[in-house]
């Protein structure tokens, strides 16, 4: 970027910051933009139902289960998907019963007991360092406007 440009983005940024704000009209304004929008949520999920409907009694399904109809305005989509996940359980069973050993690998999983770390932690027998070396700590910042 150049200083220009720099130069005329600093220049605003100090104009709005030496602006009055009325909060109270910020806020007002706020929770009827939020009210406008759930009213227009509401609208087009009502919109969605009724096209949803026209395209279950005149579109045609594909041989995948999917509905589709495209017009010059756009298109409405029912779209079937399907996604496939090894069931864990089933296949080491499978595998197991037709004696595919290499496909398997066997794991030693630990669970934490937490109770019993905590009656460790209160007895002395874990330190508070010993606690924080087990923790992982994320910090999160949320900003939130709420009507009373």
């Amino acid at each position: 970027m150049d200083e220009g440009k720099c130069f005329t983005i600093f220049k605003r940024l100090e104009r709005i910051m030496e602006m009055k704000i009325d909060v109270h009209e910020v806020l007002r304004s706020y929770f009827e933009l939020e009210k406008d929008a759930k009213d227009i949520e509401k609208q087009l999920k009502d919109k969605k139902g009724i096209l949803k409907v026209y395209l279950y009694e005149h579109g045609t399904p594909d041989a995948k289960g999917s509905v589709k109809m495209a017009f010059d305005e756009g298109k409405i989509e029912d779209i079937m998907r399907e996604s496939v996940k090894i069931n864990e359980e089933r296949a080491v069973a499978l595998l197991q019963r037709k004696g595919f050993a290499e496909c398997l690998k066997e794991i030693l999983v630990y669970e934490i007991v937490e109770s019993n770390v905590e009656k460790r932690a209160s007895t002395g027998d874990l330190t508070s360092d010993d606690m924080r070396d087990m923790m992982d700590v994320k910090k999160t910042k949320a900003f939130y406007v709420k009507k009373r």
